[in-house]
């Protein structure tokens, strides 16, 4: 009699917790839905803020002149670095000795292959 009393008690507590645990899912989800909506509110607050301060940039920027293109190439002009003379000189030296080098080379190749193409043909 006993043993069955304690299942039952054992039944009835497990029955209770199942209860008190789907009332707690469900007030758990319900707080969930409700923090979400709020974070959605947020962040559609945010996003027309950030629309109306580009908004207003964009006014901004349009009152602005329009510059020309010949102002602003003349502009990037002025932001290059041009070489000195003297390294104008150095340069042009180095890529006419390089295409001679180049040049040697290549009839070098040329002229060897000629010969033993000569001596196995």
């Amino acid at each position: 009699m006993a043993v069955k009393k304690k299942v039952k008690d054992i039944e009835f507590s497990e029955e209770k917790k199942t209860k008190k645990g789907k009332h707690l899912q469900e007030e758990f989800v319900e707080e969930i839905d409700e923090l979400e909506v709020e974070e959605v509110k947020e962040d559609i607050s945010s996003k027309k803020e950030k629309k109306e301060k580009d908004s207003k940039k964009k006014k901004v920027t349009k009152k602005e002149k329009k510059e020309s293109y010949i102002h602003s190439v003349r502009k990037e002009l002025k932001k290059v670095v041009w070489p000195k003379g003297g390294d104008i000189l150095k340069y042009t030296l180095a890529v006419i000795i390089l295409c001679v080098v180049l040049a040697l080379f290549f009839a070098g190749v040329e002229l060897l292959a000629a010969f033993i193409k000569g001596v196995f043909v």
